[in-house]
């Protein structure tokens, strides 16, 4: 697996818009302002292989002290699947969940019932369509809508599905992302997921896609509606993420605070994206 070279990082802002981050020590720093605490898995808990004990800690002492933790994912898979990978990793009690997967079986199940789906990513992805009334196809060309979850390592060649993208492109197809994140932090590698793919989609073939996970409100909304009680309020909710353009924005979007964790993926990436956190911190503890 190959080793990340360091990156500078920068976020832009404009100088209209500048005002003051708060840095914090500890996420207990601010903690007694907040009743529900939304917090991203992957880069803020863990890299994907080791646990951040001291975030999964913290985490597990909000919870003791009465705070609502709900884990809001652009993972594509079903939350029941993101479940048994917090237990492992030590998350207390029973975690609540909202995935990007949750929300697509949604809208597939509100939306497009008993139609063909071309999926992009099904090799990796199997769970996404489980159990769903949609109708499985191999060619494109005779689906109603094509899903794109697909992620490739960092040793893997990028140009591969370019045949599909074009193809997609071309004949206008209707298209979802239900995993907008550009990159993924894999230990110490970068692996490009589906937002990656959707990106090249529009930019390289001029096609679009339709993104269902952070920062796209619908997957806070549906959060809300999962979980009504803990979502009532917005100035209780806090939302903590380590990408400024999913978790951060979306947090913004959303008109909710938001803490940056500044030792996650954007950390790594070059991240010109004008959204300040209200809160910074080097990582959750």
């Amino acid at each position: 697996m190959a080793v990340l070279k360091s990156v500078s990082y920068a976020l832009i802002i404009p100088k209209e818009k500048k005002r003051e981050i708060m840095d914090l020590k500890s996420i207990f720093d601010i903690a007694d302002r907040y009743d529900t605490f939304l917090v991203d898995i992957w880069g803020v808990i863990y890299d994907g292989k080791n646990p951040f004990l001291e975030a999964i800690a913290a985490l597990n002492t909000l919870k003791k002290q009465g705070k609502s933790i709900i884990f809001v994912s652009n993972n594509p898979r079903p939350s029941i699947f993101v479940k048994d990978t917090l237990k492992e990793l030590g998350v207390a009690g029973e975690p609540h969940i909202v995935t990007s997967g949750d929300v697509m079986r949604h809208i597939l199940q509100e939306k497009h019932p008993g139609q063909k789906v071309y999926h992009l990513g099904q090799s990796r992805n199997q769970d996404l369509l489980r159990d769903l009334n949609v109708v499985k196809t191999d060619h494109m060309e005779h689906s109603d809508f094509v899903l794109l979850s697909c992620f490739l390592e960092e040793n893997e060649d990028e140009l591969q599905f370019d045949a599909d993208l074009k193809l997609m492109a071309d004949r206008q197809m209707l298209v979802y992302c239900p995993n907008p994140d550009i990159h993924a932090k894999e230990d110490q590698s970068l692996r490009k997921t589906a937002g990656y793919f959707a990106r090249r989609l529009e930019e390289e073939f001029g096609g679009k896609a339709i993104r269902i996970g952070k920062p796209n409100r619908i997957i806070f909304e549906y959060a809300q509606k999962i979980y009504p009680r803990a979502c009532e309020n917005k100035e209780r909710m806090l939302m903590i993420g380590d990408t400024i353009g999913t978790d951060i924005k979306g947090g913004h979007d959303f008109e909710i605070e938001t803490l940056f964790v500044q030792d996650g993926i954007s950390g790594l990436l070059k991240e010109s994206i004008d959204i300040k956190p209200t809160y910074s911190i080097r990582s959750l503890r």
